[in-house]
This record gives structure tokens, sequence and C-alpha cells, in this order.
């Protein structure tokens, strides 16, 4: 033995011997404590040898199993217990496979102990129990936004946390019986760490809309934590003992290689994208800081190194969620500007078909009007009493021109419509087949109506319903036209459950295409296949998601389809 200015030997694949005495200076028996602060130290042999030659002979480390009979801790502590004046020489066997060789031991009494054990616990805990709050927040984000990059958020939350747990021998400390093999590798969740933070990357940047160059270099970065997963999988610790040194430095160039397009991305305007290059640096240099002193440098590194990485990719992870935050904040605006357009694009397209309606239905009236006109002007011309013309024909032309005034004004009636409020859909639904009245003549169409309750009044957004009914019963019509389909029946239900509202619009057409059917609400997907009308079900569906706050499915029946709107 030599005595050494340090107890930090760096990663050595040999064991290092350490001994000290240790001497009870009191008249009484004593209970101490040896603890070594640094988790993962894989094989620590103890040899306590007594005055009376006796040995006791403790085996620990993170690949055995806990010693019950001593407390429940994270770190690795042994009991030395003292006769009144008493003195212990003890002699420490230190091995480890993947990290620094750490032989700083301090002595305490139970209570020190169990307070550090304490304080630690609650450290620890608090970050994590938040960590999972951000976990099962991202979650439901993500299964209610569908956004890859708030999945991919979680697991970078679980697998860090999972990682920094594991390296810091918390789940070691729970004794819950999860195999040596997996407790004693905390890299594991570093590699899936490195993967998901790759993926994140990927997406929440939107690297697939850069460059071909950009997306296959993000793309060959996911290999490196997969490739190390393969062989600490395959191989024994014994095998490579290198691994998390060389891991280390891989990590640290798909961070920097992170960041460096990060940076350039938030140089762009990505929203969110400097707290993600802020998280990303503060995690970088506390990795780096720490492991230079764990697995590098022979000095004593402070206690509290071992809660800065801790700190370091729990700072990450805060930064992410912020990024997300900004992130989800723009989406949202854009969203609902979006949402905007598309109301007002409900209402061109409904006045669109309107005016179309007016037009075949001013036709007749319009016709008869200029026939009378251009008899008086033929009998004008010819010098000829037209008294009797105007007597006879007057009465018609004002009857046509009333009908016009009429058309125009259930136009006029159909487009005020924008207010939540009480009413009968029957009522509705007749407005709305006077207005597509000469379409269904055209078609010769069977349009029927069937209601639990006609007195019922539905108290919902009266534009949202209106204006989705008439997108559904135009798209009937258009699909009977097309098809060339003869007497076409068309059956409206409303009817009402416990809690939810259904109108169901049955057709007779011969279904939905199977090649559209799954994306039939999509912008720009027609039942016609005219992509430059392809707004109306898209529309329909954001009306009834967002101002109805229901849903509309699809499906084909053995004769057509059906169109089911539900909602409270």
């Amino acid at each position: 033995f030599i005595k050494t200015k340090s107890d930090n030997f760096g990663f050595k694949t040999y064991s290092i011997w350490k001994k000290f005495k240790l001497k009870n200076e009191i008249n009484s028996n004593q209970i101490l404590y040896a603890i070594n602060y640094k988790p993962v130290l894989d094989y620590v042999d103890v040899y306590i040898l007594r005055e009376n030659k006796s040995i006791d002979k403790y085996l620990i480390g993170d690949k055995r199993k806990q010693n019950k009979d001593f407390i429940k801790s994270r770190f690795l502590l042994f009991e030395v217990a003292l006769n009144p004046k008493e003195e212990v020489e003890i002699y420490i066997s230190h091995k480890n496979t993947k990290a620094a060789v750490y032989t700083d031991w301090k002595i305490h009494d139970k209570e020190e102990i169990s307070q550090t054990v304490y304080y630690d616990s609650l450290f620890y805990g608090i970050f994590i129990g938040i960590a999972f709050i951000l976990f099962i927040k991202s979650l439901i984000l993500y299964f209610s936004l569908r956004q890859n990059f708030l999945l991919y958020y979680g697991f970078v939350v679980i697998s860090a946390i999972l990682g920094l747990i594991t390296l810091n021998g918390l789940i070691y400390s729970f004794d819950i019986g999860i195999p040596l093999e997996l407790i004693s590798k905390p890299e594991l969740g570093f590699f899936f760490f490195l993967f998901f933070i790759i993926l994140f990357h990927y997406d929440f940047f939107e690297i697939k809309f850069e460059n071909k160059k950009s997306r296959w270099f993000i793309k060959s970065l996911l290999v490196i934590p997969v490739s190390f997963l393969l062989v600490d999988v395959l191989f024994p610790d014994e095998k490579i003992p290198f691994l998390i040194p060389l891991f280390l430095i891989a990590h640290w160039f798909v961070i920097i290689s992170l960041l460096i397009m990060g940076i350039k991305m938030s140089l762009k305007g990505v929203e969110g994208g400097w707290f993600y290059v802020l998280g990303q640096s503060f995690s970088f240099i506390t990795s780096v800081y720490v492991f230079s002193y764990l697995i590098i440098t022979a000095s004593n590194p402070p206690i509290w190194i071992f809660y800065f990485s801790f700190i370091g990719y729990f700072g990450n992870v805060l930064a992410l969620s912020i990024a997300l935050f900004l992130r989800i904040k723009k989406q949202q605006e854009q969203l609902k500007i979006k949402s905007d357009v598309l109301l007002e694009l409900s209402k061109f397209h409904n006045s669109e078909m309107a005016v179309n309606n007016i037009i075949h239905q001013w036709k007749i009236p319009l016709a008869r009007i200029i026939v009378i006109l251009t008899d008086i002007q033929a009998q004008v011309y010819l010098k000829k009493p037209v008294g009797n013309i105007l007597e006879n024909d007057l009465p018609e032309i004002n009857k046509n021109a009333m009908l016009l005034a009429k058309i125009v004004h259930e136009f006029y009636n159909f487009n005020q419509k924008n207010e939540k409020s009480s009413f009968l859909y029957k009522e509705e639904l007749d407005e709305i087949l006077k207005m597509l009245g000469s379409k269904i003549i055209e078609t010769k169409a069977l349009i029927n109506f069937n209601v639990e309750d006609n007195s019922k009044m539905l108290n919902i957004n009266k534009f949202a319903i209106t204006n989705t009914t008439t997108i559904l019963i135009n798209n009937f019509l258009d699909i009977a036209i097309k098809r060339n389909i003869k007497q076409a029946v068309l059956n409206i239900s409303l009817s009402k459950d416990s809690s939810n509202y259904k109108i169901t619009f049955e057709d007779s057409c011969g279904g939905i295409d199977s090649i559209i059917i799954d994306k039939l609400f999509e912008p720009f997907e027609s039942i016609s296949n005219d992509k430059a009308r392809g707004l109306g079900l898209y529309i329909a569906k954001t009306l009834v998601e967002e101002k109805l706050e229901g849903s509309i499915k699809a499906h084909n029946t053995k004769n057509g389809a059906i169109f089911e709107i539900t909602y409270k």
C-alpha cells in the first residue's frame, strides 16, 4: 500500500485496494457506517480485521445483491460495530468495469446516515415526480394533437430519468427484484435518450423539409446509439471495458452536431428553437464537466458533483418543455387563423352554391318577363294599342318579379345564420332544400327526413349545422349527377340517446371510392375527384369539431354511404 493524493483513480480495469484504521474512543459500544458517495462501483470487497484476529467480510457493489441488514440507500455503505476502545483495520477492494474507481469513504453514525439518505431521497423524489408529470403531459398532448415531437419528448424525458436514476444507484436502492444485469447498465437509458433526442430534433425542426444532405445526416446519427446498444446487449461488460468512454465521446459528437443544426434552424425563426439550444447546451456542459471528473481526471470530486449531472439533464428537459410550449402556442395561433379562413371559405362555398341555384331558379321567371316585354316592345314598334296586353300581362310580370324577390330573400336569410340559438332542424332543412331546389329537380332526387320528435328544439350553432347539412346534401346531388343516377334517395334522420344527438345521411349512390375513403375529410380530397373543389367535407369536419364540439364519420353500406354527425 502507498499513500496517494487523490481517491479518484479514474478509469481502471483492475482492482484498487485501500486500507485505513478506525478506533472507538469512547467507553461504550458504537455502530458506525462507512459510506462511499459515488454510485456505480461494481464490486467492493470489505474486510474488517479485529484485534482478536477475527475478520468481518462484506461483499457489496452494484452487481451484488443489497445487504438487507444495512440502511437502504443508493450509496455504497457498510456497518462497523466497535466495542469500547476497540480499533479495527479495514481493507477494501474496488473494481469497476465501466467508470472511474473512487475510493473515498466517509464515516458517520446512524443518525447522520439517515439524514443524508432522507435529503438525498427528497432531492431525487421531487425531480423524478416532475419528470413523470412531464412525461404523462406529453403523452396526453400527443394523443390530442398527434404531433410526433410530443411523443419523442416524452420518451426523451423517461429515458433520461431511467438512465440517471440507474447511474445514481436509485433503482439499485429500491431493491424491487429487477435483475442486477439491468440495474448495473445505466448506459441503456442514455442510449435510448440519445436515440429519441435525435428523433425529437428531426421532427421539432421539421428536417424532412430541409435539403437532402441535412436529412441524411440526422438519420445517420441514429446509427450511433443503435450500434452501442447492440454491442452492450450482445457482449458482457468485461469484454467491452471502454464502451462507456467511447459512448461519451460519440454522445458529445451527436449533441454538438444537433446544437449546430439547432442554432441554424433557430436563426431561421423556428419557434422555441433557442430554448432547445439552451437545454442541449446546458446538458452538454454539465455532462462534460461531470464525466471528466468521474472518468478522466484523477482529482477528488466534490460531493455535489454527483447531483450535477442530474440537474444538467433535468435542465435540458425543462428547456425542451418550454420550447414545446412555444411551438404548440404558435401552432394553435396558426390553427386559429386557419380555422377562421375555413369558416370564411365555408361561407363562400355555400354562397357559391346558393348563387348557382338562384341562377337556375331565376331562369324561368326572367324568361317569362323577357317574353312579355318583347311582346309589348313589338306592339309599340308596330304602333298597335298595348292596353289589353298591359292589362293582361302586368299581373304576370308582377308575379314573376315577386318570385325573383322571394328567391333573393331566401338566399339572404340562409346566410344570416351565424349564431348559437334554439331552432327546429326540420325548418332549417326545408330552407336548404328550397335553396337547392333546382338541383334536386334536375336529379329527380328523393330526400326523406325522419326525426324522433318533430317539436324537439336544437340549441347549437345554427351556422355550423346548416352549412354542414348543405355540404352533405350538395355532395349527394353532385355524385348523383356524376354517376347519372336517376331518382337517387337520401334519408336524413335525427335521433338522441342519453347524452348525444346523431344526424345521419344515408344515400343510395353506390358508396365512396375505397381509394379516398380513409382521407375523405382531408383538404382537396373530393368525392367527385375534382381537386380544385375538395374543401367541402374538410370544412364540414372543421365546423362539426370546432363549432359543435362533435365528430363526423363516413362508411359504406350495401347500396351507398352513410355520414354520421354526433354532438352533445
